[in-house]
């Protein structure tokens, strides 16, 4: 190839584009009213009346909670859930449906995926925990979440039971964003460690 050929090829490529920048999870599209990057929010309660508190983290207001940990490469939040928080599922649900939302900041960016996993569970009571269907939506805000963890109770006819005091789960939540010229994982990840507490 001669040499204005080359110089054709790199002047092409510079010209390609990039894979999306300025990219985090967050629990809105900006900082605006209380809302925060490196972070993620939770909706739950099944729509058992005062049954969110268990599972629940606020969308606005956490910023201070969240930290840096694994070297940086991870936001952590935990969240002391109570163990009583049982109550208000008797005779409502026995699930409770953790439902994660957030959404992907990119810039540049033509698609989007959610991958959210449960880290680790050390549950007892015959509790058990299952993550649903990661989201192709960029805004999961509102009606839409980027996945759901369903948490299902123990017990039988003589009541459920939930976790135990001491127990512990953690959710991991991880996203990428593309566009033609590749696709960015997006950095820190998002974990929640829900600590039972009594």
């Amino acid at each position: 190839m001669s040499f204005i050929g080359v110089v054709g090829v790199v002047a092409q490529q510079a010209q390609a584009g990039s894979p999306p920048n300025a990219t985090s999870i967050a629990t809105a599209a900006s900082n605006a009213g209380g809302n925060t990057d490196d972070a993620a929010w939770i909706s739950s309660g099944a729509g058992c009346a005062g049954a969110g508190a268990m599972h629940s983290i606020s969308q606005t207001g956490t910023s201070s909670g969240w930290s840096l940990v694994d070297s940086s490469t991870t936001s952590q939040y935990t969240h002391d859930a109570p163990v009583d928080a049982i109550l208000p599922f008797s005779g409502c649900s026995s699930v409770d449906m953790i439902l994660i939302k957030g959404y992907i900041r990119a810039l540049n960016a033509t698609s989007f995926l959610w991958n959210c996993t449960i880290d680790s569970s050390s549950l007892s009571n015959s509790v058990t925990v299952s993550m649903g269907t990661n989201s192709t939506a960029q805004d999961c805000t509102g009606g839409t979440h980027a996945n759901t963890c369903t948490m299902t109770f123990g017990g039988g006819r003589g009541g459920i039971t939930g976790p135990a005091a001491g127990d512990e789960l953690k959710l991991l939540i991880r996203a990428t964003a593309t566009n033609a010229s590749g696709t960015t994982t997006i950095a820190p990840k998002v974990r929640i460690v829900y600590n039972y507490v009594s």
